[in-house]
């Protein structure tokens, strides 16, 4: 088994990993921040109309409708019915966003910000492959969601790293 010689490495650099290690910031991700670019652009749009907002989100960032429902006056029972796993919205959410009467729009939009792989397969004790191998890649996406209401941006909220499963349920428009 070979060992690795740790002489080689320069001082400075062992001390640099280490504190990249255990200083939070520096963990951060370039998905994290870029989520976090986002939130505070979408906060400057905040009271503008849908075809102000649209372009922004669509045409200049990239992002595709993943998921999308209307209704007016929604009662707070009903709304996370509708929304779907992780963008769901929490009770104070709820309460803040959706309590004055009007004709709300919320939509989900997704953009692939990276992507992981793994690939399986079998070998022998000679090292002979036994079995074909299989790879797997698995998106990694951000997500926005906006609300309107009476075609006017409410609120907003970004996630930066999420997998796909855990904001699309299959279906992009619902009403109630």
């Amino acid at each position: 088994m070979n060992s690795i010689d740790c002489s080689r490495v320069p001082l400075s650099l062992y001390w640099i990993l280490v504190l990249c290690i255990l200083t939070p910031g520096c963990a951060a991700t370039l998905e994290t921040k870029q989520a976090q670019t986002y939130q505070t652009h979408l906060g400057t749009l905040q009271g503008k109309k849908s075809k102000e907002v649209m372009p922004v989100i669509i045409d200049q960032w990239k992002f595709e409708v993943a998921n999308q429902w209307e209704g007016e006056q929604p009662a707070p029972q009903d709304v996370n019915k509708v929304a779907v796993k992780v963008i769901k919205f929490s009770e104070q959410e709820i309460r803040s966003i959706f309590s004055e009467p009007g004709n709300y729009k919320v939509m989900v939009f997704s953009k692939v910000v990276g992507s992981t792989s793994a690939t399986t397969g079998e070998i022998d004790s000679m090292g002979f492959s036994l079995s074909k191998d299989s790879t797997y890649v698995s998106n990694k996406y951000c997500v926005v969601r906006l609300v309107f209401r009476d075609d006017v941006l409410l609120n907003s909220r970004v996630w930066g790293n999420l997998d796909r499963g855990r904001f699309v349920d299959g279906t992009t428009v619902k009403r109630f």
